[in-house]
């Protein structure tokens, strides 16, 4: 009983030190994607919203596209139609309207998905907002033993990893597939990534949605080998690469 116990207690330390997010409700305790609907405060871009939220453990940062594109917006949405309302200046008269049956990208599922919002530089948001089209990068406040990210939507090439901790990411493109497809790609030892999400080549443009979480408590005792106590514990100067 006493080695059970013993055990017990370093498997409890291992959850712990897995709370990265500090604020993530408990349903959700390993996704970095947050619960709640609504637009995610970037590092380079006033809020388009009334109110944004500031992400937990993390930092998002947009870059201008190519062409008619300027810098994306982010959100945190799952089924259901949203309409967002601009405020400030240059945004005023214009919102973001996800109906409940999106022109492309629709998510099945009701859980939270990043969900880029493309807008051009004449202030105008292409498909009524609801085109998601985007380049971000993420950084985090401590270095990730793996990342999972699931990418929705994939129906046209374009959607990749670009970068991880900085450096150009040669095994990030995401495969096409049909409609409503999940694509899947682990990362391991990330500090940052910069990411791509969908395309716009073609009549019709594709948008994409993004998940990333850590993996889930339980998988330890699948990794007793490694050492429970150690298995979440943040590595640092290890380069980046996929799991197979």
């Amino acid at each position: 009983m006493r080695k059970f116990n013993s055990l017990a207690a370093t498997f409890a330390a291992s959850v712990v030190g897995l709370s990265i997010i500090g604020t993530v409700s408990q349903a959700q305790a390993a996704s970095i994607v947050p619960s709640t609907e609504g637009e995610v405060k970037l590092t380079n871009l006033t809020c388009f919203t009334a109110t944004c939220v500031a992400p937990s453990g993390y930092t998002v940062k947009s870059h201008t596209l190519s062409g008619v594109y300027g810098k994306s917006y982010l959100f945190v949405d799952k089924t259901g139609a949203n309409t967002y309302n601009g405020v400030g200046a240059g945004n005023l008269g214009f919102s973001i309207n996800f109906d409940a049956n999106d022109i492309g990208t629709n998510n099945s599922n009701n859980d939270t998905w990043f969900r880029p919002v493309a807008r051009e530089t004449n202030g105008t948001f292409p498909e009524d907002g609801q085109f998601e089209y985007g380049i971000f990068t993420f950084t985090f406040d401590n270095i990730l033993d793996t990342l999972k990210l699931s990418f929705l939507d994939t129906e046209k090439p374009g959607t990749s990893v670009l970068e991880v901790n900085g450096v150009a990411y040669a095994n990030g493109n995401i495969a096409a597939g049909p409609n409503d497809n999940i694509q899947l790609l682990s990362l391991t030892n990330v500090k940052s990534f910069k990411v791509k999400l969908g395309s716009s080549t073609g009549t019709s443009k594709d948008g994409v949605l993004l998940q990333a979480s850590v993996p889930e408590p339980t998988n330890v005792l699948g990794l007793s080998a490694l050492g429970v106590a150690g298995v979440f514990a943040l590595r640092k100067g290890k380069k980046a690469s996929i799991v197979a």
